[in-house]
């Protein structure tokens, strides 16, 4: 759909385009009534729906804090909740760098005015974006996780469902919780295992353990309450993990779950937290983690969380209880910090990799992630690791001399909605958003950023990627036996 400050413009409905709300709603209802029960829209229970229920076209459900309008007697899918999931490390969740990153041929020129075009190809791109991610299938197993109303449950965040899948188990087992578990343990480990070295390393490969966090935690009793049996997480997790095996293309949203359940169990903001669950499996894993580094004939490059950087012909040995395996190989790899890395990943198109590096969301201008993209594809076409030693040690200096700033006017842009007279708070008052937000009207506004705060902000960016004095010069990796 699209919108301006009086409501709706215009819909598509399966690439019809309508004019009439009255009359989108009608074709969606007569679609209902000749056996076609399941209407997807992305972000529509937030957008879509919640416009045409305010022209009282659609009835609603309150729940909570929400209120969710719906089209009745139908299965209303929010793609936006699955692909979320689907796509934890996406860095932008917008249909438009989703669809992208999935193979669709994004053609910005379609998408340049808030037109029957524009509508069109989002609704093109929405349905691809479904069956890529298998909707349906994911659908069914998270029905098979919860037990909540399908409608809410696509319009909260995560921590609400942690909690609609652990109240579903509790009620399979004859439960029923009626005040939440206090929260045990204080003393919770606050990181699993890291250890850095810092340097230019050649040929290196990546050596994961795979599930780590899932194995440990299905392998071991634990409980939420005192008295459970089978006790609720042990069996939680080992759904997942079978799942998981049943249905290998949900893994990445069924993994996103489990993983982040775990990481739940030490969250202040969780309802249904053990923080001795959350310490058992990370910091027990972080031990047994250490102990096996430390018998390895080598000292592992980088050591984070659930896997190591060695050389790339290294075979590593068996680790008792889980399964490694090798998730990549860098032609090159710069280690910054514990947190920071930039690489090059070997392969038949070559990329680079980088962790712990700015990242660029929606709110902010498209030029600034445009530019941090054309770096990195600059940097992947060089292997030779003293060029890239002289490209990081001077980012801005590459950087001018290689890539130009682009004229399209559509990255300098961005569609800024104004709600209301009150600066919104997921803002930060430091762009220049914040002076230019009384010049806005209500609704959609097209705001150009200026060109020199822009520049300042790529500089900022490229400066983070500057290799330290302490790493500057190539480091070759000593074999040798560590403790």
């Amino acid at each position: 759909m699209e919108t301006d400050a009086n409501g709706f413009r215009l819909g598509v409905l399966n690439e019809q385009v309508f004019t009439i709300p009255q009359a989108l709603v009608d074709a969606v209802l007569a679609n209902r009534n000749s056996g076609r029960r399941v209407i997807c829209s992305f972000n529509g229970f937030r957008f879509d729906n919640r416009v045409l229920g305010q022209l009282g076209l659609l009835p609603s459900l309150k729940l909570g804090s929400y209120t969710i309008f719906y089209f009745p007697e139908m299965l209303n899918v929010d793609l936006w909740f699955w692909a979320r999931n689907h796509f934890p490390d996406a860095e932008s969740k917008s249909l438009r760098d989703l669809a992208a990153s999935e193979g669709y041929p994004v053609d910005d020129s379609k998408r340049a005015e808030y037109n029957e075009i524009r509508a069109a190809e989002d609704n093109k791109m929405s349905r691809f974006l479904t069956e890529k991610i298998d909707v349906r299938t994911a659908w069914k197993l998270m029905m098979r996780l919860t037990n909540c109303c399908p409608l809410v449950l696509q319009n909260v965040f995560l921590d609400r469902t942690h909690k609609a899948i652990l109240h579903a188990w509790y009620l399979e087992h004859g439960y029923l919780p009626v005040e939440y578990p206090e929260p045990g343990d204080p003393n919770s480990v606050r990181g699993p295992i890291r250890h850095a070295v810092p340097g230019l390393y050649e040929n290196v490969a990546m050596v994961d353990v795979r599930n780590a966090y899932l194995t440990r935690a299905s392998s071991r009793p634990l409980r939420i309450y005192e008295q459970e049996d089978a006790p609720a997480f042990t069996s939680v997790m080992q759904r997942f993990l079978e799942l998981i095996r049943e249905y290998p293309s949900q893994k990445p949203m069924l993994k996103f779950l489990a993983v982040s359940l775990v990481g739940s169990q030490n969250s202040d903001n969780n309802f249904m937290r053990r923080q001795n669950i959350y310490s058992e499996i990370v910091e027990g894993f972080a031990k047994e983690f250490g102990d096996y580094l430390s018998r390895l004939p080598l000292d592992p490059v980088y050591v984070h969380t659930d896997g190591y950087m060695a050389p790339a012909g290294f075979k590593p040995p068996p680790f008792n209880g889980y399964e490694l395996t090798i998730k990549g190989r860098y032609v090159w790899l710069a280690v910054y910090d514990k947190q920071r890395t930039i690489g090059l990943l070997a392969g038949e198109s070559p990329r680079i990799k980088a962790k712990g590096f700015p990242a660029y969301a929606n709110s902010y201008p498209m030029v600034l992630r445009w530019m941090r993209d054309r770096f990195y594809e600059a940097l992947a076409d060089v292997s030779d690791v003293r060029e890239v030693r002289r490209i990081l040690l001077d980012p801005r200096r590459f950087v001018r001399e290689n890539v130009r700033l682009p004229r399209d006017r559509m990255l300098w842009s961005s569609t800024i909605w104004k709600e209301s007279e009150m600066f919104p708070a997921r803002w930060d008052p430091r762009t220049p958003i914040w002076n230019a937000w009384s010049g806005f009207k209500l609704g959609p506004n097209e705001y150009t950023w200026p060109r020199l705060w822009v520049r300042y902000k790529i500089e900022e960016m490229l400066d983070q990627h500057r290799l330290p004095l302490e790493i500057q010069q190539m480091t070759s990796h000593r074999q040798k036996r560590r403790l």
